[in-house]
């Protein structure tokens, strides 16, 4: 890959299908932690992150080519999502910068159906941290 881009995807875009949909290009890195990040559901339903002291979490790293950029940012702004850049651990270890789609200031919402359960198949699927699956699982009450 000539030029490229680190991006944390969490929720029911974690998943090496959904990735590959974006970009078939794309290179997973491994399991990776938003440090300080809650998961949680903007007012659309779509899964979204949020500041938090003391929350983890869970999703992917990629290493996505630029060309993916527009899709991304395309496919986020469906969802009310907005760019920006947090740091996340990272499989190696190090908290690296990485792209990331979500709206700190949103309203926390009612997540979709198919969005929450896909955040949850992905989850189980990765074998994400056993209390970020459990807090996902909390959704569904």
């Amino acid at each position: 890959m000539a030029s490229g881009f680190l991006f944390f995807a969490y929720g029911d875009v974690a998943s090496e299908v959904q990735m590959e949909q974006v970009d078939p290009l794309c290179d997973l890195m491994g399991l990776a932690k938003a440090s300080d990040r809650r998961f949680t559901f903007n007012p659309s339903g779509f899964a979204n992150l949020k500041p938090e002291a003391g929350a983890n979490t869970w999703g992917t790293l990629w290493m996505m080519p630029a060309t993916a950029m527009e899709g991304l940012d395309r496919q986020a702004a469906e969802r009310g999502l907005e760019r920006g850049v947090i740091f996340v651990i990272s499989p190696a270890g190090p908290r690296v910068p990485a792209t990331v789609y979500a709206k700190a200031d949103a309203e926390v919402g009612k997540p979709q159906p198919e969005v929450l359960a896909g955040a949850i198949a992905c989850a189980a699927g990765l074998k994400f941290d056993r209390r970020f699956r459990k807090e996902l699982d909390g959704w569904n009450a």
